[in-house]
């Protein structure tokens, strides 16, 4: 039997800085510029090509078929739009598209995203009106929307006010701090040193959206430019969204490669690929400062690969948060001085809303074909609930192999169930938390505490939050109580 290998065939990214309002792509049509790019690279080789399938996470616009719309821009022909929900793996989309053309269902398939928040933002700012209602593409629907099995946040968390991701991820953080016995000092130095160095990356990247340099100490301290967001992240911790940026990746087979006329080392093989749609609540994981999903997954491509992870130069782990870093370095076993980024991270390079893996994964590519060795792009999605990841190689291997991880990843995450028969007042103790802020002063505390019988998400009020940001909350008693529809904690 004839091995069908899908390959990287053409790599496009596209980033505009508007100067003027008026002026500017709109999000489609800087997707198209982008795919553009990457037809550019495929060459006038290829005048009948078509695109079997694209494929383009959802954003923040409101198009409903975007991968037809690009298509129509570029002249290209789509036989099959897909327009995949949050909450689907940004992995996932590159994954379908290898796995379909493995299969001889596909020889040719776009990966397509971007955002045009920065041009939006600018626009609404000059109170001019962004255009897009006026777009065909509005209304118009895919031939498939795909969309996630399940929700990555529980209904405790919903109905206690806990859905923001920056808080999540910072009561992660939190968890983490103890798990290494830091005090609260050396752990933001810890985080913001990191940073600094995923800044100085980007200071030399040339896509990168914020390159201006910045050091750890002003990371660190929160100021009316870089105000507190959840303890202990300030603005520069954090994923930026408003960015105009688009990446495309078109994938083929082999053959279909050698068709176009395009040399071997032009193209990129992926070689090994691992998802998890496993979901178990941030509340409810018995040990937060752990990635279970992110252990599978790289365990799977290691073993597919033959040789440790951590030993690869080029990589990119998703990097909304430093937690999300800090746990998916734990679960590759990277030493604590590593910097898992080529681009400069979500925060410095640009985190376009869902779309940042493709533009991490162009750049990999890119320096995969140039430097001819192995790259690592890693996916997160929801509250460091879902995990993946892809392994690409400049040279060719018999198959790519896929790997569904979700059944391991829910067996090596253990869970504590929440106290749904809780009797107030009762004791419990915090599990972690995070503090919410009103400008520069601490308002109030969000904490997961544990009773004798489960978890229950708590608030405190604002001496308690006060209080959280100054000496270690984790491991306190405290009293809980319900108040109308919430449940407050007290020391």
């Amino acid at each position: 039997m004839t091995t069908i290998r899908p390959v990287l065939a053409g790599i496009g990214t596209a980033t505009q800085r508007i100067a003027d309002p008026s002026a500017g792509l709109d999000v489609v049509a800087l997707m198209a510029a982008a795919a553009q790019c990457a037809l550019d690279e495929i060459g006038e080789r290829a005048p009948g090509l078509e695109f079997d399938e694209v494929i383009v996470p959802q954003g923040t616009w409101a198009y409903g078929d975007p991968g037809r719309a690009v298509g129509d821009l570029v002249d290209v022909t789509v036989r099959h739009s897909v327009r995949s929900e949050l909450g689907v793996l940004q992995s996932a989309l590159i994954h379908r598209a290898c796995n379909r053309i493995a299969s001889g269902d596909a020889r040719c398939i776009a990966v397509i995203g971007g955002e045009a928040k920065y041009r939006s933002l600018q626009r609404s700012i000059a109170e001019l009106d962004d255009g897009v209602a006026e777009s065909v593409y509005v209304d118009a629907e895919p031939d498939e929307v795909w969309e996630p099995a399940e929700l990555v946040i529980s209904r405790a968390e919903i109905d206690a006010g806990l859905v923001d991701a920056v808080s999540q991820y910072a009561m992660i953080e939190n968890a983490l701090r103890v798990a290494d016995r830091q005090d609260l000092d050396t752990h933001r130095r810890e985080i913001s040193e990191l940073w600094e160095r995923f800044n100085e990356v980007a200071g030399d990247a040339v896509e990168a959206w914020f390159p201006e340099p910045r050091s750890a100490a002003s990371i660190a301290e929160p100021s009316p430019k870089n105000r507190p967001l959840a303890y202990p992240y300030n603005k520069w911790h954090n994923s930026q969204w408003n960015v105009d940026q688009a990446a495309a990746l078109i994938f083929t087979s082999a053959d279909y490669a050698t068709e176009l006329g395009l040399d071997e080392s032009n193209v990129v093989h992926p070689v090994a690929g691992a998802d998890s749609d496993a979901v178990v609540p941030v509340t409810e994981r018995s040990e937060p400062a752990r990635f279970a999903a992110a252990e599978t997954v790289f365990a799977a491509i290691e073993a597919h690969h033959g040789s440790p992870l951590c030993d690869i130069d080029l990589i990119e782990l998703y990097s909304c948060f430093p937690s999300a870093v800090r746990t998916q370095a734990r679960a590759l076993n990277l030493d604590d001085c590593a910097t898992p980024t080529i681009t400069g991270g979500m925060t410095f390079g640009g985190g376009p809303f869902n779309n940042f893996v493709l533009q991490a994964t162009a750049e990999v590519a890119r320096r995969v074909r140039r430097d001819r060795g192995p790259g690592l792009v890693s996916a997160v999605s929801g509250l460091l609930t879902k995990h993946g990841a892809t392994l690409y190689s400049p040279d060719p291997t018999t198959e790519f192999h896929h790997h569904d991880c979700t059944a391991a990843a829910v067996a090596a995450t253990l869970r504590t169930p929440l106290d749904t028969s809780l009797e107030f007042p009762a004791p419990a103790t915090v599990v972690t938390y995070t503090v919410r802020y009103d400008g520069l002063t601490p308002s109030s505390a969000v904490l997961v505490c544990e009773t004798r019988d489960g978890r229950v998400i708590a608030h405190g009020d604002s001496d308690l939050a006060d209080r959280a940001t100054r000496t270690e909350l984790i491991g306190t008693p405290v009293a809980l109580r319900r108040d109308a529809e919430i449940v407050v904690a007290t020391i």
